[in-house]
Protein backbone atom coordinates (compact mmCIF):
# COMPACT_ATOMS: atom_id res chain seq x y z
CA UNK A 1 0.00 0.00 0.00
CA UNK A 2 1.19 3.65 -0.91
CA UNK A 3 1.12 6.03 1.69
CA UNK A 4 1.51 9.31 2.58
CA UNK A 5 4.97 10.09 4.46
CA UNK A 6 5.25 13.27 7.07
CA UNK A 7 8.51 14.63 7.48
CA UNK A 8 8.80 16.30 11.03
CA UNK A 9 11.10 17.49 12.96
CA UNK A 10 10.99 17.93 16.81
CA UNK A 11 8.54 19.83 18.96
CA UNK A 12 6.32 20.72 15.52
CA UNK A 13 3.08 22.02 16.29
CA UNK A 14 2.15 21.97 12.56
CA UNK A 15 3.19 18.13 12.10
CA UNK A 16 0.97 16.91 14.81
CA UNK A 17 -1.23 18.56 13.33
CA UNK A 18 -1.19 17.26 10.12
CA UNK A 19 -0.78 13.62 11.52
CA UNK A 20 -4.04 14.55 13.62
CA UNK A 21 -5.73 15.18 10.33
CA UNK A 22 -4.93 12.34 9.10
CA UNK A 23 -5.62 9.77 11.91
CA UNK A 24 -8.82 11.41 12.07
CA UNK A 25 -9.58 10.73 8.07
CA UNK A 26 -8.04 6.74 8.87
CA UNK A 27 -5.62 7.41 6.51
CA UNK A 28 -2.16 5.76 7.32
CA UNK A 29 0.82 7.71 7.40
CA UNK A 30 4.97 7.19 7.32
CA UNK A 31 6.84 9.71 9.41
CA UNK A 32 10.15 10.30 8.38
CA UNK A 33 12.92 12.82 10.45
CA UNK A 34 13.39 16.08 8.18
CA UNK A 35 16.79 16.52 9.93
CA UNK A 36 18.34 13.15 8.79
CA UNK A 37 20.90 14.17 5.39
CA UNK A 38 19.17 12.15 3.05
CA UNK A 39 15.55 13.46 4.00
CA UNK A 40 16.97 17.21 4.26
CA UNK A 41 18.54 16.44 0.66
CA UNK A 42 14.81 15.32 -0.68
CA UNK A 43 12.93 17.91 0.93
CA UNK A 44 14.87 20.43 -0.38
CA UNK A 45 14.96 19.15 -3.90
CA UNK A 46 11.35 19.56 -3.67
CA UNK A 47 11.51 23.26 -3.19
CA UNK A 48 10.64 23.12 0.67
CA UNK A 49 12.57 24.80 3.33
CA UNK A 50 10.18 23.93 6.81
CA UNK A 51 8.07 20.65 8.18
CA UNK A 52 6.28 19.14 7.62
CA UNK A 53 6.75 18.23 4.30
CA UNK A 54 3.89 15.83 3.69
CA UNK A 55 4.71 13.91 0.09
CA UNK A 56 2.22 10.66 -1.83
CA UNK A 57 2.64 9.48 -4.84
CA UNK A 58 3.03 8.65 -8.03
CA UNK A 59 0.37 6.48 -7.95
CA UNK A 60 -2.34 5.18 -10.27
CA UNK A 61 -4.89 7.80 -9.37
CA UNK A 62 -2.30 10.15 -8.52
CA UNK A 63 0.38 10.12 -10.86
CA UNK A 64 2.11 13.32 -10.27
CA UNK A 65 3.74 13.01 -6.89
CA UNK A 66 1.73 15.59 -4.30
CA UNK A 67 3.63 17.49 -1.98
CA UNK A 68 3.12 20.67 0.47
CA UNK A 69 4.65 21.83 3.16
CA UNK A 70 2.91 22.98 6.45
CA UNK A 71 -0.13 22.14 8.07
CA UNK A 72 -3.00 22.43 5.23
CA UNK A 73 -6.27 21.50 5.42
CA UNK A 74 -7.02 22.16 1.57
CA UNK A 75 -3.60 20.35 0.29
CA UNK A 76 -4.62 17.60 2.72
CA UNK A 77 -8.03 17.51 1.40
CA UNK A 78 -6.77 17.09 -1.97
CA UNK A 79 -4.32 14.36 -0.83
CA UNK A 80 -7.43 12.83 0.98
CA UNK A 81 -9.59 12.33 -2.12
CA UNK A 82 -6.31 11.11 -4.14
CA UNK A 83 -5.87 8.14 -1.24
CA UNK A 84 -10.07 7.65 -1.84
CA UNK A 85 -8.93 6.48 -4.86
CA UNK A 86 -6.30 4.43 -4.63
CA UNK A 87 -7.72 2.75 -2.03
CA UNK A 88 -11.64 2.48 -2.58
CA UNK A 89 -12.29 -0.67 -0.32
CA UNK A 90 -10.99 0.30 2.33
CA UNK A 91 -13.32 2.18 5.17
CA UNK A 92 -11.13 5.19 5.98
CA UNK A 93 -13.00 7.96 8.73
Amino acid sequence: MTTPTIYTTENCQQCRSTQRWLRDKGIPFKIDDATEPGNLAAIKALGYRAAPVIVYGPTENAPDTISFSGFDPGSLEHLRRAFEADHPQENLS
